[in-house]
């Protein structure tokens, strides 16, 4: 249960009442001008609706006549594959003559030599008798007009053929009776479109006629007359149609390619035999092109007059939300900051006045006292610095003063300061020196001791819960790592880009009562980029977080030297 106290509670009902004059403020503001556009864009996009409804019935009924047209065409060979009952008696000439009378255009006996244009739209024709012991699979190939081994057809369709003759066959054989009436087609194969009619006798089964449709002659003939004859010349520059197979293979497109992805689009499923391809179509005519241009020439004219009106309004409101914004930073900075200074002050009081009043007599005790007094004004000093420092970076007047310094130094003079100041408490502190140790560099070492304070500060305040905090110094090639490492609360990600801007702190509940000013990590971020480094962080919610400060090292001898720092 996180407990707020009278101060902050007040502080947020003044937010809130700040935020609520803006929002009756906006409403006020905006709410007819919203109305206004909501209503304009409602009559537009139902009159783009209305087109594209009218428009997507049009494409469909286009589709719908070409796939009528396939299966029209198609059906037509009902008739071919209803050779007579003696036709499966007779030796394999007799079905040779009848392949080639019945695909024999009209007209087209030539004399003399007999010479035939093919049938269209089929590829093989194949038949096979039930009531001949010797009957197998004869394939005929219609476009050379004559009987082919079973070794010459492409092994593909012959599986095919196959496996369309073997069921009826079983049931043939069974003498199973049945509705064998009609055309048929193979649905077992979608790649190979087989219409067959399984020829009966006396209601039984007594042979099997089949056709392989010509794929080539569909797609570079049929559909291209097809689109030709359905889809009206002045429309056919403004639609596209593709055609797909089972695989979603496209076979076939036509018409205006820039048309693919227009609205509206429609797609609709071939009927026989082609009964796994489908066609869709999309694009627009004039009057539905027209409705969306004018949709959106009115919607974007509503719009720009629209923000026109509210960049007047919204730059009145953002103005007055900012003063309120800066008055309510203001007094939580004052609030925060008056808490941190509070602590140290407390201490140094309490201490102060035990042993002024002579309570303190032993002599252990007196030099306890006192390195808390003096640990505490250190912390105080602390304090006062982060906000003297934030005062100058912010207007430009920090100067960084480099001398040639041993980093350990300046770790032990920090820790020594949080090592006091942790002796009542169950959280320790963990120093990792690397193995080597460390060159001399040059550096501020106010403004980076200010910086590690900061960190292990950040780590005392949100690692209570691990018990440990790790403070490591590890030496690279060319770089100082100075990490903080607790096992407290930890930062969320979405956070974790955040927390190094000015007066910013998490925005969770878990850290509602801790106080802080905001400024500790906007001060280290500041320090480590003055020295031409960098602060890393990495944390998992829950889990702690480890913040690496990182120091080039810079080994020349020099004097002390002041650099001077672009205001943050």
């Amino acid at each position: 249960m996180v407990l707020k106290t009278a101060s902050s509670l007040k502080r947020s009902s003044s937010g809130r009442r700040h935020r609520n004059v803006l929002w009756v403020v906006s409403l006020v503001v905006f709410l007819p001008l919203l109305i206004m556009v909501a209503l304009q864009y409602w009559w537009l996009i139902n009159l783009k609706q209305t087109s594209i409804e009218a428009r997507s019935t049009y494409l469909l009924n286009y589709a719908k006549t070409m796939s009528k047209s396939a299966k029209y065409f198609y059906s037509e060979y009902e008739v071919l594959l209803q050779p007579s009952a003696e036709y499966f008696k007779k030796p394999l000439a007799a079905f040779e003559w009848y392949c080639r009378k019945r695909t024999l255009p009209l007209g087209r006996v030539v004399e003399g030599d007999t010479m035939h244009e093919p049938f269209k739209g089929v590829r093989f024709m194949f038949t096979t008798s039930f009531i001949r012991k010797d009957a197998k699979l004869n394939v005929f190939d219609v476009e050379n007009q004559k009987l082919i081994p079973r070794e010459d057809v492409p092994l593909d369709l012959l599986r095919a053929m196959e496996l369309t003759t073997l069921y009826y066959e079983v049931l043939a054989k069974k003498g199973r009776p049945g509705d064998y009436s009609g055309i048929k087609v193979n649905r077992e194969n979608p790649d190979i479109p087989i219409i067959f009619y399984p020829n009966t006798e006396d209601g039984e089964l007594i042979g099997l006629t089949g056709l392989v449709a010509n794929l080539d002659f569909f797609r570079d003939s049929f559909l291209p007359e097809m689109f030709a004859e359905v889809i009206p010349k002045d429309e056919q520059s403004s639609v596209y149609l593709a055609v797909y197979d089972n695989n979603s293979n496209r076979i076939f497109e036509a018409g205006c390619l820039s048309q693919e992805t227009m609205e509206p689009k429609v797609n609709y499923m071939l009927n026989f035999p082609f009964t796994s391809w489908w066609i869709s179509m999309s694009g627009g005519n004039s009057a539905y092109t027209w409705a969306g241009t004018n949709f959106f020439f009115n919607v974007g004219l509503s719009l720009v007059l629209a923000l026109v009106l509210a960049a007047g309004i919204i730059f009145a409101l953002r103005t007055a939300s900012r003063d309120m914004q800066v008055s309510d930073m203001k007094n939580v900075f004052v609030s925060n900051v008056s808490h941190e200074l509070r602590t140290p002050l407390a201490s140094i009081r309490v201490f102060g006045e035990l042993m002024a009043l002579g309570r303190v007599t032993q002599e252990d005790k007196v030099k306890e006292y006192g390195e808390f007094i003096e640990t505490e004004s250190r912390r105080l000093t602390q304090l006062i610095n982060n906000i003297l420092d934030f005062s100058k970076i912010e207007s430009g007047h920090k100067k960084y003063h480099l001398e040639t310094t041993d980093i350990r130094d300046i770790l032990t003079r920090v820790l020594r300061v949080f090592e006091v100041r942790l002796q009542a408490t169950d959280l320790k502190l963990v120093y990792k020196e690397p193995r080597t140790p460390p060159p001399l560099t040059r550096l501020d070492p106010d403004a980076v001791g200010q910086a590690i304070f900061n960190l292990v500060d950040n780590a005392v305040k949100y690692g209570r819960d691990g018990k440990i905090i790790e403070i490591e110094l590890k030496v690279g090639d060319k770089q100082l790592f100075i990490s903080v490492k607790d096992f407290g609360i930890g930062i969320p990600e979405e956070e974790q880009d955040k927390i190094f801007e000015r007066f910013h702190r998490v925005g969770t509940d878990l850290v509602h009562d801790v106080k802080g000013s905001g400024l500790g990590l906007s001060i280290v971020s500041h320090v480590a980029i003055a020295h031409d480094g960098d602060v890393l962080v990495v944390s998992e919610q829950g889990k702690g977080s480890t913040f690496t400060l990182c120091l080039p090292l810079r080994m020349e001898a020099g004097e002390v030297t002041e650099m001077e720092v672009e205001p943050a």
